[in-house]
């Protein structure tokens, strides 16, 4: 298995698609959203976290953000009708955070507002994966509001209705904005829901 590949940023499509030069030799690899969104400019070196899958007629090189989105990546490809394909669309349409709670909290609705979830396949991730996710720890916001205080925030935002990567979105933007203050759960969703209310 290749776990990174490091070397320069040759070039990026800006949707999931980049090249690495190693040494002169050119790696494809397909990639998040959030990888592709945290990329450098051209011509500077990068570490990626990679995953890769071969199967008897084809190959591919997966990039992801973090060790923790890889983790979450290996673990959704071994759900039934969960390709590699299928498990990246998937992380790159919620942030990781709110898919892991989505899945704790067993809210099949929630997980199917996720581009690339249907409802019965919400209902299959849910079922293999409530027991596997909970030793995956997602990366909450860069600053220093406890992770226990960063998940019950976006647990409550969507169980008042806002989708999972709407949640996450919401948490992150107070979090910054208040900078570095040790906000708790319940300050982090009241003032989560007066930006939304703007």
């Amino acid at each position: 298995m290749i776990k990174y590949i490091e070397g320069i940023l040759y070039e990026n499509d800006g949707k999931e698609n980049i090249t690495v030069n190693v040494n002169g030799i050119f790696f494809d690899v397909r990639c998040t959203k959030n990888l592709i969104l945290s990329l450098p400019p051209l011509g500077q070196s990068i570490l990626v976290p990679t995953f890769l899958f071969i199967k008897e007629d084809n190959s591919a090189l997966f990039g992801f953000k973090d060790a923790a989105e890889r983790d979450f990546f290996n673990i959704l490809i071994t759900v039934q009708g969960v390709g590699p394909k299928s498990a990246l669309n998937i992380l790159s349409g919620a942030d990781l955070a709110a898919l892991h709670q989505a899945i704790l909290m067993e809210n099949a609705k929630l997980l199917s507002a996720i581009p690339g979830i249907g409802k019965k396949s919400a209902e299959r991730l849910i079922l293999e994966l409530k027991d596997k996710v909970k030793d995956i720890v997602p990366a909450a916001a860069e600053q220093d509001v406890p992770k226990e205080e960063y998940d019950a925030a976006v647990s409550g935002l969507m169980n008042l209705g806002c989708t999972p990567n709407e949640a996450s979105e919401l948490v992150n933007f107070i979090i910054k904005r208040e900078g570095g203050k040790k906000l708790n759960a319940e300050q982090l969703i009241v003032e989560s829901l007066k930006h939304r209310g703007r």
